[in-house]
């Protein structure tokens, strides 16, 4: 790409965040990073970004501030099956999006998918088990596809 057509792209018209000052801001950031995770990572198959946010950064970042983020906070799925939308998404501290995962039941199964055990947490799992929260959770999201403790592990509803 010659530099000067690169220059408007990265600094100039043709970059949203860059036409209205939001260029390298932690929101554009997240704008960006949610935008390719749902065109790039088979583990956001299915999953994308609504219409008003995915060619609007601006739209994006005003639900934002009305929607109360700081930098503070992580971008949340209210249904982890559902797009990226005003409709499915809040501003969550990272620690307490992270600690709800944490602290929701978990089952247990052998690789024959019978049920061995659920447990009130990823927390309580790791505790009982000695395998590795980080390990259960991978699993849960489907992260390991061929688990590798013997076990397949999946929220309790």
């Amino acid at each position: 790409m010659p530099r000067g057509i690169y220059e408007r792209h990265i600094n100039g018209e043709d970059n949203p965040c860059y036409r209205h000052g939001g260029t390298g801001t932690r929101i554009c950031n997240i704008w960006y990073d949610m935008k390719k995770r749902c065109k790039h990572s088979p583990d956001y198959f299915g999953i994308d970004v609504c219409d008003a946010w995915k060619n609007d950064f601006v739209a994006f970042r005003d639900w934002s501030l009305a929607s109360g983020y700081d930098d503070t906070k992580c971008i949340h799925r209210i249904d982890n099956t559902g797009n990226y939308s005003p409709q499915n998404c809040v501003w969550k501290n990272f620690g307490k999006h992270t600690a709800e995962h944490h602290m929701k039941p978990v089952n247990q199964f052998d690789l024959d998918g019978n049920l061995l055990a659920t447990y009130p947490s990823m927390n309580e799992a790791e505790r009982q088990t000695g395998i590795d929260i980080t390990t259960i959770w991978k699993n849960v999201r489907g992260k390991i596809k061929r688990p590798y403790t013997g076990f397949k592990w999946t929220y309790a509803s």
